[in-house]
Parts: C-alpha cells; sequence; structure tokens
C-alpha cells in the first residue's frame, strides 16, 4: 500500500502520495460536508459494495437524507467529487456502541489507503468523545473490507444470514 503523506492546506486536510505518482491524484478530507445529492451520488457509485440497498428494498435517497441528517460523516474528496465515506452513528452517548452504517471507496479511487484513513480519523474522534466500543456488518464475501477492518483493530463478533458482524473495543 502507499504511504499517504498529511499537509494542511487552506484548513482542510490534503492527502498525497509520499512519493508522487502519475496516476494518483491528490484528494482531500473532510468532516460532515457532503450533502444529500453527494452522498446519494456516492452511495450509487459504489457499485457492489452498496448494492444491497436496492436489493433489500431501501432507496439510495432515503439512505442518503438519513446519512445526511443523523450521521457523522468522514469524506474524502477527488477533484469535485466525494470518493470515500465513512459515515458512523454516535448519538446514543458513549455508554452504547457507535455503528459504521456505510463504509465505502468508488472503484478508480481504491487502493490509495481512502477508506483505512476514513476509518483511522473516524475510530480516533470516537475515542476522543470516550465511545468505547463501536460496530459495523460487512456482507461475508467482502474480503478486502474484512481484511481493512482487521487491521484497524475490528474483531468478528457474530453472524447474520450473509453478513459478518464486527467490533473493535476502544482504550478510553
Amino acid at each position: 500500500m502507499t504511504e499517504v503523506g498529511w499537509n494542511v492546506d487552506d484548513g482542510c486536510t490534503r492527502l498525497s502520495p509520499t512519493e508522487p505518482s502519475t496516476n494518483q491524484e491528490a484528494w482531500t478530507y473532510r468532516r460532515g460536508t457532503a450533502d444529500v445529492v453527494e452522498i446519494r451520488e456516492h452511495l450509487e457509485g459504489c457499485g457492489d459494495a452498496s448494492s444491497w440497498l436496492g436489493r433489500e428494498g431501501v432507496e439510495f435517497s432515503d439512505y442518503a437524507e438519513k446519512i445526511c441528517r443523523f450521521a457523522i460523516t468522514h469524506e474524502a474528496w477527488v477533484q469535485g467529487r466525494l470518493a470515500g465515506l465513512v459515515a458512523v452513528y454516535s448519538n446514543r452517548g458513549h455508554e452504547h456502541p457507535a455503528y459504521i452504517t456505510h463504509m465505502g471507496t468508488l472503484a478508480d479511487s481504491r487502493r490509495r489507503g481512502i477508506a483505512e484513513t476514513l476509518i483511522s480519523k473516524c475510530l480516533n474522534e470516537l475515542q476522543s468523545a470516550q465511545v468505547r466500543r463501536v460496530e459495523l456488518e460487512v456482507r461475508s464475501g467482502n474480503r478486502v473490507a474484512a481484511q481493512l477492518l482487521m487491521r484497524a483493530g475490528f474483531r468478528p463478533i457474530g453472524q447474520v444470514k450473509e453478513l459478518v458482524q464486527y467490533a473493535v473495543d476502544l482504550q478510553v
């Protein structure tokens, strides 16, 4: 995996490979800036990663609205486009687990450390807020997501149908 360097640019954190490459563009980290249309377009663009939405009767626009209204979003932007998104619900107090409802990166922005960085920023923020546990579910066949989660400290805690449940306990 490419190492990522942090540079501050006009108040936003700009991430770029530490060894410049012509085929990788810099991306910008933001928190809580995406609107409902940008989130919906991101969900639609994630393809297989979010394809469960249509199959289970959940509309992209409804899910995007819910994320926009109730979730904390950690966002990666490439050329004005929402390329990576981690959305987490943490509105029940630090005694209850936070729940990552969406973790996805557009296909043309994968394998650049975006998801790993967004998960890390999300977990660091939750830990600072004294949240003790974070949970999420991933389709059992999604090995890339499972490997990413394991590197971030998550462990499988159960399975319901084709969804594997993961959790990480944070040091508070």
